[in-house]
């Protein structure tokens, strides 16, 4: 007798590419988010994290946490993560590459008002990241511990090419990254 496929229709959703980034590292009254972030599971699914989203006033709620957030819209970007098991138990490595080209003046004040103290130094900001992939789903990484910047680089370009900024980001956690959906 023939093997009998039991979960064609249970098929794990997966990232087909990011689309688009919706960053943040503040609330809305300009604080520092506190990690980790108060969530809300979806009631019989502990898979998928509820939150609410003002898009025209760039915040998210998420628990009792009112984010504001900057939308990024990346080229080549990537979100891997990767799971160690170790004496400590298991964690997951989970790392955010992208680039933002065509440098200008909008483009630069931006970064440096998600990067910079008020003062001009360089703030190593906790972030949380939800992410938009080409299949429309949403997923949310850095929730339980924050992304953090591992390495900021301007390339400049040669031969026409445009001038960007490469930006990688890895949090370590015991927490994977989930799905969300909107309330």
């Amino acid at each position: 007798m023939a093997a009998i496929p039991m979960f064609d229709l249970c098929q794990a959703p997966s990232m087909g590419g990011v689309k688009r980034l919706k960053l943040a590292t503040r609330d809305t009254s300009e604080a520092p988010l506190d990690f980790p972030l108060d969530i809300v599971l979806k009631t019989n699914d502990e898979s998928i994290i509820m939150l609410s989203n003002d898009e025209d006033n760039r915040t998210i709620t998420l628990g009792s946490q009112l984010i504001q957030y900057r939308i990024v819209y990346p080229l080549h970007a990537t979100v891997t993560e990767d799971e160690t098991t170790d004496r400590q138990g298991r964690f997951y490595t989970q790392t955010l590459t992208f680039e933002l080209p065509q440098i200008s003046l909008t483009t630069t004040n931006q970064l440096k008002s998600f990067l910079f103290t008020s003062s001009g130094e360089f703030a190593i900001s906790n972030m949380v990241a939800i992410i938009e992939d080409m299949n429309d789903n949403l997923w949310i990484c850095g929730y339980s511990q924050p992304l953090v910047l591992e390495s900021f680089e301007l390339q400049t370009g040669v031969d026409g090419e445009d001038n960007k900024y490469l930006i990688s980001y890895t949090a370590k956690s015991y927490s994977k990254i989930r799905q969300i959906e909107l309330l």
